[in-house]
């Protein structure tokens, strides 16, 4: 199992990775579509990856992203509740972005994200000895 831990968390790094290249100044309409997309990827590995490891130590299973947050939080993989739960807003912001306007808001916020997502994959690259 901890193979299968470890792959999740390595699919999150890399996504993690591409998510901050493609933040660029003065982004086009394209390069904006590309950063919400790969954004909305990083979360979704994120979430599945600290859900894959919480059920391995914890033998619980875990049925939402909220859920998987809070236990994350609580565990000490994620150091600020409140910065996840603004995320999985954004996120679900990014899903439902169909006009200029809305993108140009999800788009501005993307960068705020990073802190948080490296946070919790140096640590959970810490619990498993990945680093």
């Amino acid at each position: 199992m901890n193979g299968y831990v470890e792959g999740k968390i390595l699919q999150f790094e890399s996504m993690l990775l591409v998510f901050k290249n493609s933040l660029v100044n003065n982004a086009t309409l394209t390069e904006r579509t590309a950063a919400i997309k790969n954004f909305e990827l990083t979360f979704e590995l994120s979430w599945k990856a600290m859900k894959r490891l919480l059920e391995f130590r914890e033998a619980e299973s875990l049925a939402s992203t909220t859920a998987v947050i809070k236990k994350a939080f609580s565990y000490g993989l994620i150091l600020n509740e409140n910065d996840w739960l603004e995320i999985i807003r954004l996120r679900n912001k990014a899903v439902h972005t169909y006009g200029e306007v809305l993108a140009m808001n999800v788009y501005e916020n993307l960068s705020s994200t990073i802190k948080n997502f490296e946070s919790c994959l140096e640590k959970m690259k810490s619990d498993l000895a990945l680093t």
